[in-house]
């Protein structure tokens, strides 16, 4: 384990989630997300809500990607090695021969104000090559 001293809870709403109990779809989800996992633009502003942006960046697998963008499942291609957590990344890299066996996940959410497109702020997401929601 890496410690950094800080940490990220990431909560969204699933809609592909079934409560087996109501037959209703939708739940809250968190997720715990690493610090090498985050990218902002400003480095010297300590204040994550000061930031214009925060991006996400995640691999998953290609078949996890084609299940969940299926009008992009022949587009997408391998372009990274897997990884869960940044020791994975640091790991993976000593062999120097493995096979792409994912796709990179881009998650952008964006302040009111912070682009022109997104006057009241928004979310994209970038799966591989494409733009796969906005």
């Amino acid at each position: 384990m890496l410690l950094t001293g800080t940490g990220f809870l990431k909560t969204y709403w699933d809609e592909g989630v079934e409560d087996v109990y109501s037959n209703v779809y939708g739940d809250v989800e968190v997720e715990n997300v690493t610090p090498f996992h985050l990218f902002v633009p400003d480095l010297l502003e300590p204040e994550l809500e000061k930031q214009l942006y925060v991006i996400h960046a995640k691999t998953v697998p290609i078949l996890t990607a084609k299940a969940l963008y299926p009008q992009y499942a022949d587009k997408f291609v391998e372009n990274c090695t897997s990884a869960k957590d940044i020791l994975d990344d640091f790991k993976l890299n000593i062999s120097g021969n493995n096979k792409p066996d994912s796709v990179l996940m881009l998650e952008m959410w964006l302040k009111p104000g912070a682009h022109s497109e997104f006057p009241k702020g928004g979310r994209i997401l970038v799966v591989g090559d494409f733009v796969v929601a906005e």
